[in-house]
């Protein structure tokens, strides 16, 4: 396990699950195991996408790459469609960036996941 500068860490796919394994347990000895509900968890792997720009989502896009699409084509107060949403990051940099959005999804688990994630981007606007 190494870090740099950017308070990025670098583990190794073992180490990421043995520190899952680790939060799980101290976790479930606070009492919070209400917070790993399986319904909406799903899986272990799901756990990250607790973590603001980190999801399960196979097609995320990096919030950076989308904030200068976004500020290319649009003016703050305009409306940025997201007609498939998935985990919401266009939507996400939109409202951070002062847009508003329209966001379309058919999958309920990724609509909640997007709905967290635009309530976390309310009080950190940093992309």
């Amino acid at each position: 396990m190494k870090a740099d500068r950017n308070k990025t860490i670098d583990i190794s796919v073992e180490e990421g699950r043995e520190y899952l394994k680790r939060c799980i347990s101290l976790t479930e000895k606070a009492g919070l195991s209400e917070i790993l509900d399986k319904t909406i968890l799903g899986n272990t792997l799901e756990i990250l996408s607790l973590l603001p720009e980190n999801t399960t989502h196979p097609t995320q896009k990096p919030e950076k790459l989308l904030a200068k699409l976004i500020l290319a084509s649009s003016n703050e107060g305009d409306v940025v469609p997201d007609p498939f949403l998935g985990s919401s990051s266009t939507s996400v940099t939109a409202k951070k960036l002062g847009r508003h959005y329209i966001g379309i999804e058919q999958n309920e688990q990724y609509c909640v996941g997007a709905e967290k994630r635009l309530y976390m981007a309310e009080a950190d606007k940093t992309i």
